[in-house]
C-alpha cells in the first residue's frame, strides 16, 4: 500500500482512541476526530444554560493545546483571510465588543463572520445545544467586557489593553500577560465551556455535530480519490501542523500561482493527485498522533517506526539497545556488563515483545518514515519502507548485537559501564563532534537507519570519520568524553569489520596486523599511566591526569605505526624501569611481536581494528590488575 493508505489503515484501527488520551511512555497525544485540529488556547469562558457569562479564567500553557473543529478554509487560513473556526477563536472573531477595546480596524468584518457561520449550524438540522447556548451568548456582544469585569483581561484608565507591566512588580502581574505573544491580549484565542461533565472542547457528540453538518453543506467537487480507489468528496487543501502545533510544512499542497513547479509536465494539479476529504483528515491526524506519541525529531526531521494497526509500544531505531531493552520490565536497570548478559537481556526482550504483538493483534509489517522540510511550507517524504515484521526483528536483533560494545550507562543516576550499542545520534555525534549542528547530525543518521532496517553496512566515511576523532585527545574537553567516544569507535568497527568477529575480550589468536599494533599501543599506555599513577602517589599529589604518550601520538601512529612506535618505546623505557612487575610487561610486548606475520611490522596506515586491540589490551590488563589486588587481599 502508499504511505496514505497505511496511515487511514492506522486511523480506521484505532477509532476507539478518536478523542481520547493516549500516553505511550511518557508521553500524550489524541487521535483527532474529523474536522478538527488543535490550537493554543489562553483563556478559558464558561456559558450557563440560559446562554450568560458564568465565569472565565487564564489557562496554564500545560493545559493550552485544545481540540478545536475546523472547516477547511479556517485550517489553511492566513493572517490576512477572514475563515473562522466553527466554536473556538481568537478574540477578533468571537468579541462583538473588540474594536472598543483597542482592537485593530479592518475593511473585513471578522465577527460578523464569525457569527454567521455559527448561525449557519445552530439553525440546521445537525445543531447541538451546547453550541446554541454560546451562540445565544455571543449575541449579545459583551464578551471583552465580561473577561474585563473578571479580572482575566486587563486595561488602563482609558479602557484600552495593558500592553506592559513594570519588571519589580512581577508578583502582581497579571496571567494573561504571562500567555499570550507579546502582551498583546487582544491577540488570545477563546474556548468556551457550557456546565456539563465533559468540556465541550472534549465533547466527541459536539464533534460529530459539526462533521455532519459539515459535510452536508460542503460545495467541492466530486472525484476519484486516489488512496482509496472511490468515488468521493475531495479536497484540494489539506492540513498542516504535522510535526508539531505550529508547523506550517504541508505533505500535498498545489499552490502553484507562482513558480510553476509542476506546470510543463502537467495542466493541472489534479492530474499529480486527487484526495478525499475524510482520507486526507484520517491520514493527516494518524500521521501526527503517531509522531507525537513516538515519533523522534533531529532538526525538523522526523523518524517514525510503527507497526501495523494496532498502537505499539514505542520503538525507536535511532535509539540505541537500552531504549529497546526496557520494554522488557527493569531491564533498563541492570548493568549488562558482558557480551553474553547483554544477548540474554536482548533476546528476552525481542521475545517479549513479539508475544505481546502476537496476543493483542495479528500484526505481519513494520513502517519505517523519515519526514523533513526544504522549505518552511512544504513537507517531503524522504524515505518510506514497509517491512516484514519477522525480518523487521531479526534485523534489529543483528543490529544491536554486531554493533554492541562497552558504553557508559545512568543506572539509576549513576554513571555505569554497562554494554550495548550506541543510538544513531550518539555515532553521529561521535563522527561530527559534540558541538556539531543537529542540520549536519540528522544527515549521518538518515545514512545509518538503513544499516539498522536492511543490515547495510555502515559507510565507510562514517567510520573514518570517528576513528580520525578518537585519535586527536586535544579535541575532547575531558577524558570521560574520550573514553565515552572510543566506546562509540570501538562499536562501530565491530560493527564495520563484522567478518571477522572481534569481541571485547582481548582475541590473543589474532595475527591481524592493525589489531596487533593496537595492542602495543595498549601495552604502551597501561605502563606508562601506571608508572605516572605510582609517582603521583609516592609524592602525595594523587593520580596523574596527563595524558600518557601512547595517547598524545594516536594520531600519528595510525598513519605511520612502526616509526611511531619508535618514538613511544623510547619515551616509555623511564617509566618501565619503574615498576616492579616490569617483566610481566616486556613479556607481554615480546609475544605481541611474535605474533606478527613476515613483513606486517611496517609504516602502513592502520584500519580501525587497531582500536578494537588497543582497548581489549587495556581491559584484559586492568581487569587482571584487578584480579591481583584481590587476590593480595585475601592473602
Amino acid at each position: 500500500m502508499t504511505l496514505f493508505g497505511d496511515l487511514l489503515q492506522v486511523y480506521d484501527s484505532n477509532e476507539e482512541q478518536v478523542g481520547q488520551t493516549v500516553v505511550l511512555g511518557n508521553r500524550r497525544a489524541k487521535l483527532f476526530p474529523l474536522g478538527t485540529g488543535t490550537q493554543q488556547a489562553q483563556i478559558q469562558v464558561v456559558i450557563d444554560q440560559e446562554g450568560g457569562f458564568k465565569r472565565a479564567e487564564v489557562i496554564p500553557k500545560e493545559d493550552a493545546p485544545t481540540i478545536v473543529p475546523m472547516t477547511i478554509e479556517s485550517a489553511n487560513r492566513t493572517s490576512t483571510q477572514s475563515a473562522p473556526h466553527p466554536i473556538h477563536d481568537k478574540l477578533k472573531y468571537v468579541a462583538g465588543d473588540y474594536l472598543e477595546y483597542g482592537g485593530k480596524k479592518s475593511k473585513i468584518d471578522y465577527h460578523q463572520d464569525y457569527m454567521n457561520a455559527l448561525e449557519a449550524w445552530v439553525s440546521s438540522e445537525y445543531a447541538h445545544p451546547r453550541v446554541a447556548m454560546v451562540y445565544e451568548y455571543l449575541k449579545k456582544g459583551t464578551l471583552i467586557h465580561d473577561l474585563v469585569r473578571s479580572g482575566v483581561l486587563v486595561v488602563n484608565d482609558q479602557m484600552q489593553m495593558v500592553k506592559t507591566w513594570p519588571k519589580e512588580d512581577k508578583e502582581n502581574k497579571p496571567a494573561i500577560l504571562s500567555v499570550v505573544t507579546g502582551n498583546d491580549q487582544l491577540s488570545s484565542f477563546v474556548r468556551f465551556d457550557t456546565i456539563a461533565l465533559t468540556p465541550l472542547w472534549e465533547d466527541e457528540t459536539v464533534f460529530e455535530s459539526f462533521f455532519k453538518f459539515f459535510m452536508a453543506t460542503f460545495s467541492n467537487a466530486s472525484g476519484l480519490d486516489y488512496v482509496t480507489g472511490e468515488n468521493t468528496i475531495l479536497t484540494e487543501k489539506n492540513p498542516r501542523f504535522i510535526r508539531y502545533s505550529s508547523d506550517g510544512a504541508k505533505l500535498i499542497s498545489g499552490n502553484d500561482s507562482s513558480g510553476f513547479t509542476f506546470r510543463g509536465r502537467f495542466s493541472d494539479k489534479k492530474e499529480v493527485a486527487q484526495i478525499g476529504y475524510v482520507t486526507s483528515q484520517k491520514a493527516h491526524n494518524a500521521l501526527t498522533w503517531l509522531i507525537t506519541l513516538q515519533g523522534s525529531q533531529i532538526d525538523g526531521r522526523v523518524y517514525l517506526t510503527w507497526l501495523d494497526r494496532k498502537l505499539s509500544p514505542t520503538l525507536d531505531i535511532t535509539g540505541g539497545s537500552s531504549n529497546f531493552l526496557a520494554i522488557n520490565e527493569g531491564s533498563d536497570e541492570l548493568p549488562l556488563e558482558s557480551n553474553v548478559m547483554f544477548g540474554q537481556e536482548l533476546g528476552k526482550a525481542i521475545h517479549g515483545y513479539k508475544t505481546k504483538l502476537s496476543r493483542s493483534n495479528q500484526i505481519k509489517q513494520a513502517h519505517v518514515l523519515q519526514l523533513d522540510a526544504a522549505v518552511p511550507g512544504r513537507l517531503a517524504v524522504l524515505d518510506y519502507q514497509t517491512i516484514d515484521l519477522e525480518r523487521f526483528f531479526g534485523n534489529l536483533e543483528y543490529w544491536y548485537q554486531s554493533a554492541s560494545w562497552h558504553a557508559f550507562a545512568k543506572i539509576n543516576n549513576k554513571t555505569k559501564l554497562s554494554f550495548g550499542a550506541p543510538s544513531l545520534k550518539r555515532i553521529a555525534r561521535a563522527a561530527l563532534g559534540e558541538n556539531a549542528s543537529d542540520a549536519l547530525i540528522k544527515n549521518i543518521v538518515s545514512t545509518l537507519v538503513p544499516c539498522v532496517v536492511n543490515q547495510r553496512p555502515i559507510p565507510y566515511s562514517v567510520v573514518q570519520s570517528i576513528n580520525n576523532r578518537v585519535c586527536r585527545l586535544n579535541s575532547f574537553d575531558s577524558m570521560f568524553m574520550w573514553q565515552d567516544t572510543l566506546n562509540v569507535a570501538c562499536a562501530v568497527n565491530r560493527k564495520f569489520y563484522e567478518k571477522e568477529e572481534y569481541t571485547v575480550s582481548l582475541d590473543k589468536n589474532s595475527d591481524n596486523r592493525s589489531y596487533l599494533f593496537g595492542r602495543l599501543l595498549g601495552v604502551m599506555d597501561v605502563v606508562e599511566s601506571r608508572a605516572l599513577w605510582a609517582k603521583s602517589n609516592n609524592q602525595g599529589g594523587g593520580s596523574s591526569t596527563r595524558a600518557t604518550n601512547a595517547l598524545r601520538y594516536m594520531q600519528t601512529f595510525s598513519v605511520r605505526p612502526e616509526s611511531t612506535m619508535k618514538t613511544i618505546h623510547e619515551a616509555l623505557v623511564p617509566y618501565l624501569e619503574t615498576l616492579n612487575n616490569r617483566g610481566f610487561y616486556q613479556k607481554e610486548i615480546g609475544q605481541i611481536m611474535d605474533q606478527f606475520k613476515g613483513d606486517d611490522y611496517n609504516d602502513r596506515p592502520l584500519n580501525g581494528t587497531y582500536l578494537l586491540g588497543f582497548y581489549s589490551q587495556r581491559q584484559e590488563l586492568n581487569q587482571k590488575k584487578q584480579q591481583d589486588a584481590e587476590v593480595a587481599k585475601n592473602d
